[in-house]
């Protein structure tokens, strides 16, 4: 019995040294992948000497995120050229909070080499918003060449400033093309309990909390939790908007299946619900049919988009019609 656990012992200490060999073998591969890597300074120092990235460098600096890139984590920086800066809105530049954020939105945690695949990467950068990198584009920008490597990360140097993108919820809140969509969504607030703030004075005998009184409240809008988070950054979503003529043509079209007064069981709601897809679908990928988050077929007629807007987690369209075939809206 001692010498099979013994043997079993010495098999699983090989396999694990096996995969500790292994794993180095990859990260080993992976590094000398990258040439000219310079161990001597970090990005912050980096960044100093390129004399055509010296614009951003002065953002970096101004609004201290050259202490951040001196630091021991890894970090990649999308730098837009000096060119690239000359068009920059002067009121970000104005404004410190703006432009911190837009130096974020050029930012992310561990080292993101250019890629030889068409593979999408979702990358989280420093302002909390999303960003796409496929092989050699970062967003809308072109990386050039393989990026300047230093001990903390690297540098890549990109022909467009990217301005930080609204998500689709803010995007649509503010938005004045689908006034009528967006009030009825608005609308669909409610106010519930800030568990995470209110004092907690016993339990009910099902064990659910109860609550000092006036506790503090929060907003939750019905259309986060009934059919998508539209504010989430780390997702990807196509969503339409219609113009007031479409949303009441499909909403009368609606009415006598769904009278109810509730608004999470009206007509409206249940032309609002099926607006929104999973994943990216851009223009140019647009088929004639998709799929609703809440699975109803979404009819698309290229002709009828509008205008289009590429959210920092999606994309929307604004349709001037969008006709649901009753048959798939009503069960």
């Amino acid at each position: 019995m001692k010498m099979m656990k013994k043997r079993y012992l010495i098999y699983i200490s090989l396999l694990s040294l096996s995969t500790l060999l292994f794993s180095c073998k990859d990260n080993w591969e992976t590094h000398n992948e990258v040439e000219n890597v310079d161990n001597t300074v970090d990005i912050s120092q980096k960044l100093a000497t390129e004399a055509n990235l010296s614009v951003f460098n002065g953002f970096v600096k101004s609004t201290g995120y050259d202490v951040i890139l001196a630091n021991s984590q890894n970090y990649t920086v999308w730098a837009p050229t000096n060119s690239a800066l000359a068009g920059l809105d002067p009121a970000i530049v104005a404004d410190a909070a703006k432009l911190k954020d837009f130096v974020a939105n050029h930012i992310a945690l561990s080292t993101y080499p250019v890629s030889k695949k068409l593979d999408t990467v979702r990358i989280k950068l420093l302002n909390n918003k999303y960003a796409n990198l496929v092989a050699n584009k970062f967003e809308e920008a072109t990386i050039a060449g393989e990026g300047l490597f230093v001990k903390n990360g690297v540098i890549h140097t990109i022909d467009q400033a990217l301005v930080t993108k609204a998500n689709i919820w803010d995007y649509m809140l503010a938005s004045a093309d689908a006034p009528l969509q967006r009030d009825f969504i608005k609308n669909l607030s409610i106010q519930v309990i800030d568990t995470a703030n209110a004092t907690i004075i016993g339990y009910n005998t099902n064990g659910n909390p109860i609550f000092a009184p006036n506790p503090p409240l929060i907003s939750r809008n019905t259309y986060w939790i009934n059919v998508a988070d539209l504010r989430d950054e780390s997702k990807q979503f196509t969503y339409f908007m219609l113009e007031d003529a479409a949303y009441t043509s499909e909403s009368a079209k609606l009415a006598s299946y769904y009278p109810s007064i509730d608004a999470n069981q009206s007509a409206n709601y249940y032309v609002v619900k099926d607006l929104t897809v999973s994943g990216v679908y851009t223009a140019d990928k647009l088929p004639d049919t998709l799929l609703s988050v809440r699975g109803v077929k979404v009819p698309i007629n290229k002709a009828n988009i509008s205008k289009t807007y590429k959210a920092s987690n999606g994309i929307v369209y604004v349709l001037k019609a969008l006709p649901f075939r009753l048959k798939d809206k009503v069960p």
